[in-house]
């Protein structure tokens, strides 16, 4: 196999390993967002009397607020939703 080739694999690698990984995180944040409805919807048929995501305030989400993350991390993975997943997706659940 020559350089070219063997550049040319390299690149075809890591742009394989960059779609996977965008796939992985739309497929988490869909995994979020189906929590996420889920807990809206369960809130507006009366099945939750509060909804931890309702009780916070932007700024407590943007300053890290340890209580209100544990509280959405929590209400979240009652869901079967794994709580690395809320961990490493806080942004995406804060817009």
């Amino acid at each position: 196999m020559t350089h070219e080739d063997q550049l040319s694999v390299a690149v075809e690698l890591t742009h394989l390993s960059a779609t996977s990984n965008a796939n992985a995180q739309r497929k988490h944040e869909a995994e979020l967002l189906a929590a996420l409805n889920q807990i809206h919807r369960d809130f507006e048929n009366g099945v939750r009397t509060t909804a931890a995501i309702s009780q916070v305030t932007i700024e407590e989400l943007d300053s890290d607020n340890d209580e209100a993350w544990n509280d959405i991390t929590a209400e979240i993975a009652s869901l079967d939703v794994n709580a690395d997943l809320v961990t490493a997706n806080r942004r995406f659940i804060k817009n």
